[in-house]
């Protein structure tokens, strides 16, 4: 486990670091999410996320960025025959509320928070995190508090590891569940993020 000082200097230098890249271009929205290229490539690094979702339901991303994400996936998972409906926690307020402004028939599901600390007001059933959100020494109690007190039952927790670039597959989100003693019940990639997921019983 992390010691509070360095937990709290690790999340500075990352607020700072997303406030620094997602917010220097308030034209591109795939930069306020944090990428670069266009609607093509941003589908092409992203949208096997959908694979993960079997069922309709609420659809929570811990680190939401501009609410891109969620708009795509609203969408590509439609086309695979579900609906999800959008929620979103971040701790820059900017970024919120960009993805209110995005998304604003669904404004109230969206929250300002630290998402290692926030305190879900409800249960969800697929709930997406990235584990370098948090300290390395921290991700095993990410994800266990996630799983065990924001993921409904039946539900699914999604981890995606991204950077991979082209070199990425499954096996690379498995192994990092595996590490922290944790079994996947699946796992796809697609360029540069490599997606598995646990599932959470009734």
């Amino acid at each position: 486990m992390t010691n509070k000082a360095d937990r709290e200097a690790y999340f500075r230098e990352v607020e700072l670091t997303i406030r620094d890249y997602y917010l220097a271009d308030p034209s591109n929205p795939y930069r306020q999410s944090g990428k670069t290229g266009g609607a093509e490539h941003w589908e092409t690094t992203r949208c096997c996320i959908a694979e993960a979702v079997n069922a309709d339901g609420d659809y929570l991303d811990l680190g939401c960025a501009n609410g891109l994400l969620l708009e795509s996936l609203v969408g590509w998972c439609a086309g695979r025959g579900y609906t999800i409906t959008p929620h979103g926690v971040d701790f820059v307020p900017e970024l919120i509320n960009l993805a209110k402004q995005r998304l604003p028939a669904y404004a109230a599901n969206f929250h300002v928070a630290n998402t290692f600390f926030w305190q879900s007001p409800q249960r969800y059933r697929f709930v997406q995190l990235l584990l370098d959100a948090v300290p390395p020494a921290d991700e095993h109690a990410y994800v266990a508090r996630a799983l065990h007190e924001i993921v409904a039952a039946p539900g699914r927790l999604i981890v995606s590891v991204y950077g991979q670039g082209t070199s990425a597959t499954p096996e690379v989100a498995v192994e990092s569940l595996d590490g922290l003693g944790f079994k996947a019940a699946g796992a796809t990639a697609c360029v540069s993020a490599s997606v598995a997921w646990i599932d959470k019983d009734p």
